[in-house]
């Protein structure tokens, strides 16, 4: 989840605005309502791919007021399913540009299911989030999602 930091231990802690840490290796975990904010769980989870983009990008779909799925470099179609949750609520989901990718699958399988929003290189993906931010401080809405 772009945007969002958490610590290792076994709630995984606060997640703080506009900072990625990663996951936990080898952990999946899903975005959970806390006081204040949210915190990232650990979860349980069936499949080959862990962490799961998947399980973040569900669980932050149904809780977060304004997340932004962000699909970049990979192998497989992780991230999609969680990915349509984004796409059901008309929730921004950003994908890097297969051709600058050093593995596309990830953002192609995005791109194939119909769930990506918009595909932009590492450098405009990073300018979006980086405006969108400025943005919320300000605004209690993002922007809609189109050509920069």
């Amino acid at each position: 989840m772009i945007g969002h930091d958490y610590n290792g231990a076994a709630q995984l802690g606060d997640v703080k605005p506009w900072l990625d840490r990663g996951q936990a290796g080898g952990k999946d975990a899903r975005v959970a309502p806390r006081a204040g904010g949210f915190e990232l769980r650990i979860a349980e989870a069936q499949g080959g791919v862990h962490p799961s983009a998947d399980i973040l990008f569900e669980s932050a779909a149904m809780v977060a007021r304004r997340p932004v799925a962000v699909i970049l470099t990979g192998m497989g179609d992780d991230g999609s399913r969680g990915a349509a949750g984004f796409a059901r609520r008309g929730l921004p989901v950003l994908v890097q540009r297969p051709d600058t990718c050093v593995i596309d699958g990830m953002p192609g399988a995005a791109i194939e299911a119909g769930v990506a929003s918009d595909a932009f290189t590492l450098d405009e993906i990073a300018q979006r989030l980086r405006r969108w931010a400025m943005m919320t401080a300000s605004s209690p809405q993002v922007e809609t999602v189109g050509p920069s």
